[in-house]
């Protein structure tokens, strides 16, 4: 990403932040009793409602371009880049996207939309195991970029969810006639988005697959079929930054623990193999992840092998019995 629009892209993302102090007093507004009493939308996260109310809620924007502009202003910027970003901040919009990952950007189909467009890479989604989501797009030119991520969704609960949107809608022309599906309706109906989400999966009976909910007790698990030792060297991100340049921390350490309990759960469990048998057959394990799918990219792929290269050299300096990868 060139410099100017990775400034933009941190700009509007501290904007989303600051959108959430003071959320909890802006809700006891009388304008906002429905939300407050929407208990779907009152589990998502605050940074999930405020740029809503910032940014897409028209009945509220004699009030919220106060807040933006005071929010731009504090963080020192220049009268011209206050005014572009404004207009580039508004002009956002959450969307539900299949992503691609290409040669240096992503292909973001939009579902709801039915069109693709070209995206920035973003640390937010480089290394997340889910390949959808609903994610607030802006920027100029023809190749936007990732001001935040609402909800990466799984697969496997993708086109349920999906699935309820379109029903949403159905009932929605059903009730008011033709729906003329733009940005600047998504941007009116993105609180109903959220609802749906959180209405498909309670009713569902079941958590949306998310990483970030990993269940503890499989977690667990997945911990302990490594040597105390080898758990440690494992999460030595000194070790492993040259892999993944540039990504955060917390960024490494995701896709670092996704890569084994793709390996552990899809593969070593079902042949009561465990980490510190040490000689496993690595050709077998990718060959069986990479048909079903489990790498979003080649450079996901990549990166997985440089990781394990590096990490069972590591460890046959510690006098393991490896073998080869």
């Amino acid at each position: 990403m060139k410099k100017d629009k990775r400034e933009i892209c941190e700009i509007g993302k501290e904007v989303i932040y600051e959108s959430t102090i003071g959320f909890e007093y802006l809700l006891e507004r009388d304008e906002f009793a429905p939300l407050r009493e929407n208990p779907y939308l009152m589990k998502r996260p605050k940074d999930n409602i405020s740029p809503f109310i910032l940014l897409d809620f028209k009945e509220f924007y004699y009030y919220s371009k106060d807040v933006l502009k005071n929010i731009l202003t504090s963080l020192d910027l220049e009268d011209p880049m206050i005014e572009k970003m404004e207009e580039l901040l508004l002009d956002s919009y959450v969307s539900l996207f299949k992503i691609e990952k290409k040669d240096g950007y992503y292909l973001f189909y939009d579902c709801l939309l039915d069109e693709y467009i070209e995206v920035e890479l973003d640390d937010d989604i480089e290394y997340s195991s889910s390949s959808k989501g609903l994610i607030r797009v802006f920027g100029e030119g023809d190749r936007k970029m990732i001001l935040q991520v609402l909800q990466m969704i799984s697969n496997k609960d993708f086109l349920t969810y999906q699935n309820n949107v379109d029903n949403l809608f159905n009932h929605m022309r059903q009730d008011f006639g033709p729906l003329e599906l733009n940005k600047d309706f998504l941007k009116s109906d993105l609180l109903n988005l959220l609802t749906v989400y959180e209405v498909t999966f309670e009713n569902s009976g079941e958590e949306p697959e998310d990483f970030d909910d990993y269940a503890f007790s499989e977690f667990a698990e997945l911990l302990s079929t490594f040597d105390p030792e080898d758990l440690e060297l494992a999460q030595n991100l000194d070790l492993y930054k040259k892999i993944l340049p540039g990504a955060k921390d917390e960024a490494i350490m995701g896709f670092i623990v996704r890569l084994f309990s793709k390996i552990y759960f899809k593969v070593l469990a079902r042949k009561n193999k465990r980490f510190d048998d040490y000689k496993l057959d690595y050709k077998e394990i990718f060959k069986s992840l990479s048909e079903a799918g489990e790498f979003l990219s080649k450079d996901e792929l990549v990166m997985s092998l440089d990781y394990l290269i590096t990490f069972y050299s590591k460890l046959a300096g510690l006098g393991r019995d490896v073998g080869k990868i």
